[in-house]
């Protein structure tokens, strides 16, 4: 699991007096599986909302996730849209951080979808202002 892997690096480089503040990875785009803080809501039902989803070209989710899977696990694509989905990823995130082994995250592709991955907003079929208005609430 990689948050209590990275937490227990951070400390053991504080302890050995090699680190004086050390910060643990997150991403802004994807809900990832080997985050056990973003797993923690990947594969449940009340959940799905947090994440893109397939849709009929009209904005309207059909509840299938879209994912694009890796050798490492599913990833998801966080939908900031949803407001719950902003509150559970800041909030998630604080509660990993909230021991004294990291001081911090850091993010990559903060701007959201289609950073990394040119090809969702075709397979999910969303709107180019659709995509807009994720990349604004990504932003917030």
């Amino acid at each position: 699991t990689c948050e209590a892997t990275s937490l227990t690096g951070c400390q053991m480089l504080k302890d050995r007096g090699l680190a004086r503040m050390c910060f643990i990875y997150h991403n802004m785009e994807l809900g990832l599986e080997w985050l056990e803080s973003q797993r923690a809501v990947m594969y449940y039902r009340q959940y799905a909302d947090y994440f893109l989803q397939y849709t009929d070209g009209h904005g309207n989710k059909n509840g299938t996730i879209y994912n694009e899977p890796i050798n490492f696990g599913d990833q998801f694509f966080w939908d900031f849209r949803n407001p719950a989905a902003r509150e559970y990823f800041v909030k998630s995130n604080l509660a990993v951080l909230a021991g004294s082994a990291a001081d911090g995250t850091f993010t990559d592709d903060v701007t959201g979808v289609p950073e990394e991955h040119p090809d969702v907003q075709v397979r999910t079929r969303m709107s180019a202002d659709e995509i807009a208005d994720l990349q604004y609430n990504t932003g917030l």
